[in-house]
Protein backbone atom coordinates (compact mmCIF):
# COMPACT_ATOMS: atom_id res chain seq x y z
CA UNK A 1 0.00 0.00 0.00
CA UNK A 2 3.00 2.47 0.73
CA UNK A 3 4.18 1.68 -3.06
CA UNK A 4 0.80 2.34 -4.15
CA UNK A 5 0.55 5.77 -1.96
CA UNK A 6 3.64 6.77 -3.05
CA UNK A 7 2.88 6.08 -6.75
CA UNK A 8 -0.18 8.42 -6.42
CA UNK A 9 1.48 10.71 -4.48
CA UNK A 10 4.32 11.37 -7.40
CA UNK A 11 1.29 11.27 -9.82
CA UNK A 12 0.01 14.60 -7.87
CA UNK A 13 3.19 15.95 -8.11
CA UNK A 14 3.55 15.44 -11.58
CA UNK A 15 0.04 16.75 -12.62
CA UNK A 16 0.25 19.82 -10.28
CA UNK A 17 3.45 20.78 -12.17
CA UNK A 18 1.90 20.10 -15.28
CA UNK A 19 -0.83 22.50 -14.86
CA UNK A 20 1.82 25.27 -14.41
CA UNK A 21 3.89 23.90 -17.06
CA UNK A 22 1.11 22.69 -19.36
CA UNK A 23 3.44 19.71 -20.47
CA UNK A 24 3.59 16.38 -19.03
CA UNK A 25 0.64 15.92 -17.78
CA UNK A 26 -0.51 12.53 -19.65
CA UNK A 27 1.47 9.98 -17.18
CA UNK A 28 0.13 12.03 -14.59
CA UNK A 29 -3.21 11.88 -15.20
CA UNK A 30 -3.22 8.06 -16.31
CA UNK A 31 -1.52 6.95 -13.27
CA UNK A 32 -3.44 9.28 -10.65
CA UNK A 33 -7.19 7.67 -12.57
CA UNK A 34 -5.97 4.02 -12.71
CA UNK A 35 -4.95 4.14 -8.87
CA UNK A 36 -8.14 5.94 -7.96
CA UNK A 37 -10.35 4.13 -10.28
CA UNK A 38 -8.62 0.34 -9.50
CA UNK A 39 -10.95 -1.98 -7.43
CA UNK A 40 -7.69 -2.22 -5.49
CA UNK A 41 -8.89 0.93 -3.62
CA UNK A 42 -12.25 0.40 -3.07
CA UNK A 43 -10.94 -3.13 -1.14
CA UNK A 44 -8.49 -1.51 0.42
CA UNK A 45 -10.62 0.94 2.08
CA UNK A 46 -14.11 -1.07 1.80
CA UNK A 47 -13.78 -1.96 5.78
CA UNK A 48 -12.85 1.09 7.00
CA UNK A 49 -16.62 2.45 8.11
CA UNK A 50 -15.13 5.91 10.12
CA UNK A 51 -13.90 6.67 6.62
CA UNK A 52 -9.98 6.70 7.71
CA UNK A 53 -7.10 5.46 6.63
CA UNK A 54 -6.01 2.05 8.53
CA UNK A 55 -3.71 3.17 11.21
CA UNK A 56 -0.66 1.25 9.74
CA UNK A 57 -1.51 3.73 6.35
CA UNK A 58 -0.82 6.42 8.42
CA UNK A 59 2.96 6.21 7.89
CA UNK A 60 2.22 6.98 4.44
CA UNK A 61 3.86 10.06 2.44
CA UNK A 62 -0.08 11.33 2.13
CA UNK A 63 -1.69 12.21 5.11
CA UNK A 64 -5.62 10.62 5.58
CA UNK A 65 -7.22 14.05 4.47
CA UNK A 66 -4.95 14.47 1.76
CA UNK A 67 -6.40 10.82 0.20
CA UNK A 68 -9.38 11.50 0.85
CA UNK A 69 -9.94 14.96 -0.75
CA UNK A 70 -7.77 13.22 -3.77
CA UNK A 71 -10.44 10.46 -4.33
CA UNK A 72 -12.98 13.24 -4.16
CA UNK A 73 -10.96 15.97 -6.67
CA UNK A 74 -9.29 13.43 -9.06
CA UNK A 75 -12.02 13.27 -11.13
CA UNK A 76 -12.55 17.11 -11.71
CA UNK A 77 -8.62 17.50 -11.55
CA UNK A 78 -8.28 14.85 -14.53
CA UNK A 79 -11.17 16.46 -16.89
CA UNK A 80 -9.43 19.99 -16.11
CA UNK A 81 -6.35 18.55 -16.94
CA UNK A 82 -7.37 16.98 -19.78
CA UNK A 83 -8.96 20.28 -21.26
CA UNK A 84 -5.95 22.31 -20.17
CA UNK A 85 -3.70 19.35 -22.78
CA UNK A 86 -6.30 19.66 -25.52
CA UNK A 87 -6.08 23.74 -25.56
CA UNK A 88 -2.68 23.22 -26.64
CA UNK A 89 -3.04 21.08 -29.48
CA UNK A 90 -4.66 21.57 -32.38
CA UNK A 91 -8.79 20.95 -32.51
CA UNK A 92 -9.77 17.96 -34.65
CA UNK A 93 -11.25 18.62 -37.68
CA UNK A 94 -14.45 16.87 -38.74
CA UNK A 95 -16.58 16.63 -41.88
CA UNK A 96 -20.27 15.77 -42.13
CA UNK A 97 -21.20 14.04 -45.16
CA UNK A 98 -25.01 14.22 -45.89
CA UNK A 99 -27.78 14.06 -48.75
CA UNK A 100 -31.04 14.67 -46.96
CA UNK A 101 -32.69 16.66 -44.38
CA UNK A 102 -29.99 16.66 -42.01
CA UNK A 103 -30.70 15.92 -38.48
CA UNK A 104 -28.46 13.91 -37.26
CA UNK A 105 -25.86 16.86 -39.31
CA UNK A 106 -27.64 19.40 -36.91
CA UNK A 107 -27.57 16.67 -33.68
CA UNK A 108 -23.69 16.51 -34.16
CA UNK A 109 -23.03 20.44 -35.28
CA UNK A 110 -24.84 21.13 -31.62
CA UNK A 111 -23.55 18.02 -29.97
CA UNK A 112 -19.57 19.24 -30.26
CA UNK A 113 -20.03 22.89 -30.86
CA UNK A 114 -17.93 23.94 -27.93
CA UNK A 115 -15.83 20.95 -27.68
CA UNK A 116 -12.64 21.86 -26.58
CA UNK A 117 -10.90 18.58 -29.14
CA UNK A 118 -13.61 18.45 -31.90
CA UNK A 119 -15.41 20.89 -34.57
CA UNK A 120 -17.40 20.28 -37.42
CA UNK A 121 -15.67 22.15 -40.00
CA UNK A 122 -17.55 21.32 -43.44
CA UNK A 123 -20.85 19.66 -44.41
CA UNK A 124 -20.31 18.20 -47.99
CA UNK A 125 -23.51 17.11 -49.95
CA UNK A 126 -24.06 15.83 -52.91
CA UNK A 127 -27.62 17.31 -53.43
CA UNK A 128 -27.95 21.03 -53.51
CA UNK A 129 -31.15 21.50 -52.24
CA UNK A 130 -30.28 19.34 -49.43
CA UNK A 131 -31.85 20.56 -46.23
CA UNK A 132 -29.25 19.85 -44.37
CA UNK A 133 -27.16 22.58 -45.48
CA UNK A 134 -29.40 25.07 -44.33
CA UNK A 135 -28.85 23.87 -41.10
CA UNK A 136 -25.42 23.87 -41.66
CA UNK A 137 -25.44 27.13 -42.80
CA UNK A 138 -27.47 28.54 -39.65
CA UNK A 139 -25.42 27.39 -37.00
CA UNK A 140 -22.40 28.54 -38.95
CA UNK A 141 -20.59 25.23 -40.48
CA UNK A 142 -19.24 25.82 -44.26
CA UNK A 143 -20.65 23.40 -47.11
CA UNK A 144 -19.91 22.65 -50.20
CA UNK A 145 -21.74 20.72 -53.03
CA UNK A 146 -20.19 18.03 -54.95
CA UNK A 147 -21.42 16.65 -58.05
CA UNK A 148 -21.05 12.49 -58.37
CA UNK A 149 -18.53 13.15 -60.65
CA UNK A 150 -16.70 15.85 -58.27
CA UNK A 151 -16.87 13.67 -55.61
CA UNK A 152 -14.97 10.97 -57.62
CA UNK A 153 -12.32 13.18 -58.78
CA UNK A 154 -9.13 13.14 -56.45
CA UNK A 155 -8.23 16.63 -57.56
CA UNK A 156 -11.47 18.13 -56.84
CA UNK A 157 -12.29 16.41 -53.49
CA UNK A 158 -9.28 16.52 -51.72
CA UNK A 159 -8.00 20.20 -52.07
CA UNK A 160 -11.37 20.69 -50.42
CA UNK A 161 -11.30 18.64 -47.48
CA UNK A 162 -7.71 19.94 -47.40
CA UNK A 163 -8.30 23.39 -47.52
CA UNK A 164 -10.65 22.71 -43.88
CA UNK A 165 -7.95 20.63 -42.35
CA UNK A 166 -10.44 17.92 -42.36
CA UNK A 167 -8.84 14.66 -40.55
CA UNK A 168 -12.15 12.53 -39.99
CA UNK A 169 -15.13 12.22 -41.76
CA UNK A 170 -19.26 11.17 -40.82
CA UNK A 171 -21.44 10.00 -43.13
CA UNK A 172 -25.16 11.22 -42.26
CA UNK A 173 -27.66 9.94 -44.63
CA UNK A 174 -24.77 10.48 -47.85
CA UNK A 175 -26.57 7.80 -50.31
CA UNK A 176 -23.84 7.84 -53.14
CA UNK A 177 -21.26 5.08 -52.41
CA UNK A 178 -17.45 7.04 -51.07
CA UNK A 179 -14.95 6.78 -53.59
CA UNK A 180 -11.63 4.12 -52.90
CA UNK A 181 -9.26 6.76 -52.84
CA UNK A 182 -10.96 8.68 -49.93
CA UNK A 183 -11.26 5.57 -48.32
CA UNK A 184 -7.60 5.13 -48.64
CA UNK A 185 -7.19 8.65 -47.17
CA UNK A 186 -8.57 8.41 -44.42
CA UNK A 187 -8.32 4.83 -42.99
CA UNK A 188 -10.86 4.13 -40.14
CA UNK A 189 -11.55 7.74 -40.20
CA UNK A 190 -14.80 7.87 -42.15
CA UNK A 191 -17.53 6.16 -40.13
CA UNK A 192 -21.26 5.66 -41.60
CA UNK A 193 -24.72 5.79 -39.83
CA UNK A 194 -27.22 2.92 -41.40
CA UNK A 195 -30.99 2.68 -40.21
CA UNK A 196 -30.79 -0.89 -39.45
CA UNK A 197 -29.16 -3.67 -37.72
CA UNK A 198 -26.90 -4.61 -39.87
CA UNK A 199 -25.54 -7.13 -41.17
CA UNK A 200 -29.53 -7.42 -42.23
CA UNK A 201 -30.93 -4.86 -44.33
CA UNK A 202 -27.61 -3.35 -45.81
CA UNK A 203 -26.30 -2.68 -48.86
CA UNK A 204 -27.34 -1.56 -52.72
CA UNK A 205 -30.88 0.11 -52.53
CA UNK A 206 -31.01 -0.46 -48.80
CA UNK A 207 -31.19 3.32 -47.53
CA UNK A 208 -34.14 5.54 -45.79
CA UNK A 209 -37.36 4.95 -45.62
CA UNK A 210 -36.77 1.49 -48.24
CA UNK A 211 -34.78 -0.17 -45.27
CA UNK A 212 -37.97 0.00 -43.27
CA UNK A 213 -40.32 -1.17 -45.32
CA UNK A 214 -38.33 -4.31 -45.71
CA UNK A 215 -38.12 -4.15 -41.59
CA UNK A 216 -41.89 -4.03 -41.88
CA UNK A 217 -42.68 -6.42 -44.92
CA UNK A 218 -40.42 -9.15 -42.58
CA UNK A 219 -42.37 -8.91 -39.68
CA UNK A 220 -39.59 -7.93 -37.61
CA UNK A 221 -39.55 -7.68 -33.76
CA UNK A 222 -37.15 -5.52 -33.78
CA UNK A 223 -34.96 -2.80 -35.36
CA UNK A 224 -32.19 -1.06 -34.68
CA UNK A 225 -29.52 1.83 -35.98
CA UNK A 226 -25.69 0.66 -37.06
CA UNK A 227 -22.46 2.69 -36.76
CA UNK A 228 -19.50 1.03 -38.57
CA UNK A 229 -16.08 1.92 -40.66
CA UNK A 230 -16.28 2.61 -43.77
CA UNK A 231 -14.91 0.49 -46.36
CA UNK A 232 -15.42 -0.09 -50.19
CA UNK A 233 -17.59 -2.70 -49.99
CA UNK A 234 -21.21 -1.34 -48.71
CA UNK A 235 -22.29 -1.15 -45.32
CA UNK A 236 -20.02 -3.98 -44.30
CA UNK A 237 -17.21 -2.08 -42.51
CA UNK A 238 -16.43 -3.50 -38.96
CA UNK A 239 -19.59 -2.56 -37.13
CA UNK A 240 -18.62 -0.11 -34.16
CA UNK A 241 -21.78 0.09 -32.25
CA UNK A 242 -25.48 -1.15 -32.34
CA UNK A 243 -28.44 0.16 -30.85
CA UNK A 244 -32.07 -1.64 -30.36
CA UNK A 245 -35.63 -0.89 -30.37
CA UNK A 246 -38.67 -3.44 -30.17
CA UNK A 247 -41.28 -3.27 -32.76
CA UNK A 248 -45.30 -3.77 -32.38
CA UNK A 249 -46.86 -5.87 -35.25
CA UNK A 250 -48.95 -2.92 -35.55
CA UNK A 251 -46.31 -0.43 -36.16
CA UNK A 252 -45.98 1.25 -39.80
CA UNK A 253 -42.77 2.23 -41.33
CA UNK A 254 -43.36 5.48 -40.76
CA UNK A 255 -43.57 4.51 -37.00
CA UNK A 256 -40.38 1.68 -37.79
CA UNK A 257 -38.79 4.99 -38.68
CA UNK A 258 -39.46 6.95 -36.01
CA UNK A 259 -39.27 4.14 -33.52
CA UNK A 260 -35.06 4.25 -35.50
CA UNK A 261 -34.29 7.98 -35.49
CA UNK A 262 -35.05 8.40 -31.71
CA UNK A 263 -31.98 5.75 -31.12
CA UNK A 264 -30.41 7.89 -33.98
CA UNK A 265 -30.63 11.38 -31.85
CA UNK A 266 -30.07 10.04 -28.67
CA UNK A 267 -26.84 7.70 -29.79
CA UNK A 268 -25.06 8.59 -32.75
CA UNK A 269 -22.86 11.99 -31.20
CA UNK A 270 -21.90 10.14 -28.50
CA UNK A 271 -20.80 7.18 -30.57
CA UNK A 272 -18.28 9.24 -32.68
CA UNK A 273 -17.34 11.13 -29.84
CA UNK A 274 -15.93 7.48 -28.94
CA UNK A 275 -14.55 6.69 -32.12
CA UNK A 276 -12.70 10.10 -32.09
CA UNK A 277 -11.29 9.43 -28.90
CA UNK A 278 -10.19 6.22 -29.87
CA UNK A 279 -8.48 7.50 -32.70
CA UNK A 280 -6.96 10.83 -31.74
CA UNK A 281 -5.79 10.03 -28.04
CA UNK A 282 -4.95 12.52 -25.89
Amino acid sequence: MEQRLDRASSAVMELAAALDKYAGAQEAIAELDKYYGSEEWRQDFADDEAGLLPADLKRGVLSEDAVWNLLADSRELITRMQEIVAKGKKKVNMAIFVSGGGTNCENLIRYFKNSPRYATTLVVSNKADAYALVRAERLGVPTAVVSKAELNTPEILMPLLQQHSIDFIVLAGFLPLVPNFLIDAYPRRIVNLHPALLPKYGGKGMWGHHVHEAVKAAGETETGMTVHYVTPVCDAGEIIAQFRVSLSPDDSADDIAEKEHVLEMEHFPQVVEQVLNETFPI
